[in-house]
């Protein structure tokens, strides 16, 4: 009949069309199954149709948008291989084919078999050789080969396969991306000499770099200088090449803000700069900013040990020392920026918004804190600074922010909450803040006290960071008029990072500025105590 095969062609549209939905592929796999297989079926029936064969291919692209297994991937590209031969000169069923041949390639175990892949791309190529969409895919299949083999002459071999498809098609960002992955998987033959391998990087980082200022939006062409950077700074052996390093890729970071790849990059980058470092703040400074990337990415769990290798490199001085010296020491991520996120909910759960700037006794009114601050390792350092037992007796937060901003003129912590109101020698001051007693204990017992101030956010200078006056701790408690003779220049600021702990006497004086940035600046401030001075007691 005449009119048989237009009706047979209209039909398989119709079939392979009811598959999507706003163009995408919504029907089930056994729904894709049966679809193709009648096309099949009507493709037999008139097998010199290239419309049919067409609908086919659509009809197997469906298919290949749902997870298959090795064996289902087999059937349907032996399928779309042998009706190419029929058609060597459909485009579609080639775009199809090479697809599904890609999508197949990175479920396959060896390089070897990732290479046949590649052969078989490279007939589809060779019949249509004008076709960008195809030649995308095989620089993918390039890609798919390297990232399996450390063979320095394959590598080689697949990265000028990849720039003879750049040089073809040189407005193609995903090329360009696929070829910057093969440089950063080729690097350099780890047998060659030092020399040799930073010459060779410099090189491999040129040619990323000059593919990435041509396309600058690439994150994937990104992701591979990030990578080129990070081995080039290691390969150098050097301070400042490593310190380098952590600059360029922290611009790169910058431009592509929510790129895991490029900050795991950056990760390693500051484990190596924080290692080769002799000067103990440059090193807390890298252990901040990596601090600041686990918090940022919380799911990166290479992120994570990164930070865990650098603390583990260098122990920190003792408390107690410093504690008596100066009255205060900054302890660089005593809490691990996993901790800081559930210490903040804890936090606005127990304390409405508009009473965070100064809220006070915490530790009764957010249902948890105790057990976090154990857990975070507040306890521990508490015990450390005490040199043993170390009971929680207060806990304020100080939530600075867009609309809630002060200064604070130089002063000591003298006033603490109690139990109730008992006469005892020395206590004087009695007041009652929020329902809770308050009284400033003698001397004696604030030396014995120790205050922890968790930074929930990062506190650089210009955002309102504390300033201490070394030293001031160990002439008692100051009179007014001396407080209010000192000068600004007189105090050393404290910055700090998110999950750094600073501790400092309560004696000690100190003073913080309002913040400059709009930026907001949480401190969790947490008192502890050897044991209660009876026979007063400390409210807990």
């Amino acid at each position: 009949m005449p009119d048989a095969q237009p009706a047979a062609e209209g039909l398989a549209a119709e079939l392979v069309e009811g598959l999507r939905l706003d163009g995408s592929v919504h029907a089930s796999l056994p729904e894709c199954v049966e679809v193709a297989t009648r096309v099949h079926d009507l493709l037999e029936a008139f097998p010199r149709s290239e419309v049919l064969a067409g609908h086919y291919a659509g009809a197997c692209w469906a298919i290949f948008c749902h997870e298959l297994t090795l064996r289902e991937q087999e059937r349907w590209i032996g399928s779309l291989a042998a009706l190419r031969k029929r058609f060597p000169a459909l485009r579609s069923l080639a775009r199809t084919l090479t697809n599904a041949l890609v999508l197949s390639s990175v479920d396959l175990p060896t390089v070897e078999a990732r290479l046949e892949v590649i052969e078989r791309i490279d007939a589809a190529f060779a019949d249509h050789g004008e076709d960008e969409w195809i030649a995308e895919h095989l620089a993918l299949a390039l890609r798919a080969a390297g990232v399996l083999t450390n063979d320095a002459g394959l590598l080689g071999r697949l990265v000028d396969r990849a720039k003879g498809l750049q040089r073809l098609f040189p407005l193609s960002a995903e090329i360009a991306g696929e070829l910057s992955h093969l440089l950063d998987y080729r690097k350099v033959d780890r047998q060659s000499s030092g020399l040799d391998r930073v010459a060779a990087c410099a090189v491999a980082v040129a040619e990323v770099r000059t593919l990435y200022e041509r396309f600058p939006r690439e994150e994937a062409i990104a992701e591979a200088l990030a990578g080129l950077i990070a081995y080039e700074g290691r390969a150098h052996e050097d301070r400042m090449a490593r310190v380098d390093a952590v600059a360029g890729i922290e611009e790169l970071l910058s431009q592509h803000p929510d790129s895991p790849a490029i900050a795991r990059k950056l990760a390693g980058a500051l484990r190596h700069a924080g290692m080769s470092c002799t000067d103990t703040e440059e090193k807390h400074s890298f252990l901040a900013k990596l601090g600041s990337l686990a918090e940022r990415f919380p799911g990166e769990v290479g992120i994570a040990r990164q930070l865990e290798r650098l603390c583990a490199t260098g122990e920190p001085p003792p408390l107690a020392a410093a504690l008596d010296r100066d009255g205060f020491a900054l302890r660089r991520l005593a809490v691990h920026p996993h901790r800081i996120p559930e210490i903040r909910w804890c936090l606005a759960n127990g304390v409405p918004e508009a009473a965070r700037a100064g809220a006070r006794d915490l530790l009764a009114r957010c249902a948890g804190l105790r057990e976090l601050l154990v857990d975070a390792g507040m306890q521990a350092l508490a015990e450390e600074a005490l040199g043993g037992v170390a009971l929680p007796i207060a806990a304020l937060l100080f939530d600075k922010r867009h609309g809630s901003n002060w200064s604070v003129a130089a002063h000591q912590d003298l006033a603490l909450p109690v139990a109730e109101r008992v006469e005892a020698p020395g206590f004087e001051g009695w007041s009652v803040k929020g329902g809770v007693p308050y009284a400033q204990p003698p001397d004696h017992v604030l030396a014995g006290l120790v205050a922890l101030r968790l930074h929930l956010d990062p506190c650089p200078r210009d955002n309102g960071a504390l300033a201490v006056l070394p030293g001031s701790h160990s002439r008692g408690r100051w009179p007014t008029e001396g407080l209010a003779a000192l000068r600004a220049d007189q105090f050393t600021e404290v910055a700090a990072g998110t999950g750094d702990v600073l501790l400092l006497r309560p004696l000690l004086v100190h003073r913080s500025a309002a913040a400059k940035i709009d930026s907001r600046r949480r401190v969790l401030h947490v008192v502890y105590a050897r044991e209660h001075p009876l026979p007063v007691r400390w409210r807990e």
